[in-house]
């Protein structure tokens, strides 16, 4: 199925290291029929099933510990950003959505007075390439991707906890959760735009 070996290979790194196998691909049909099937397959789907997986993964064995350590580190966000250059290239991240994370996420340090540290901001960096970014559940609208990559960066730097890979998910979870809203209020605020105009 279109996509589902990137999900997966998705859900490996976040996992914990720790996770047995069999929660891990537990997770992943989960995080499939979920986060995709039910909502009519690929394409169709508002919630990203790599994250549906990985904080089912999370939620169901809390106990299961040290998630994320694949997407942490110095190389690996030099490797997000590689990944960030040729996903803008082809056309498929929105570089809106990226512009967002980051000025969320630059708002929330400043107010709230957070100092990221390195697997935190490759947990953050991660999400917001491969997952906030993802063109099938990111905001169809342009005002939209803008407010989503935001809201997003700001979920993400708000709730950072000592498991960033599981505080990225869940703002990736929020955000995805919204976005339909927020297109929704953009479309409205377009038509009530333009029926001004024509009056």
């Amino acid at each position: 199925a279109p996509g589902a070996a990137s999900a997966a290979a998705m859900v490996a790194l976040l996992a914990p290291v720790d996770a047995p196998l069999w929660t891990v691909g537990l997770a992943i049909a989960f995080g499939m029929v979920f986060g995709r099937e039910v909502f009519g397959g690929f394409g169709r789907n508002f919630v990203h099933p790599a994250v549906a997986a990985a904080v089912f993964l999370f939620v169901a064995w809390p106990a299961v510990t040290g998630g994320g350590a694949a997407i942490g580190g110095d190389g690996a966000i030099w490797g997000i950003s590689v990944a960030a250059v040729i996903l803008l290239w082809r056309g498929i991240a929105s570089w809106r959505v990226l512009a967002g994370a980051a000025l969320g996420a630059g708002l929330a340090m400043a107010v709230g007075g957070i100092v990221l540290h390195v697997a935190a901001a490759g947990a953050i960096a991660f999400g917001a390439v491969f997952l906030a970014a993802d063109p099938v559940t990111t905001a169809a609208t342009r005002p939209g991707r803008w407010i989503g990559g935001a809201l997003f960066g700001a979920l993400a730097v708000a709730i950072t906890t000592a498991n960033p890979a599981a505080a990225m998910l869940f703002a990736v979870l929020l955000t995805n959760v919204v976005t339909p809203t927020i297109d929704v209020v953009v479309i409205a605020a377009n038509a009530r735009r333009r029926a001004r105009r024509t009056r």
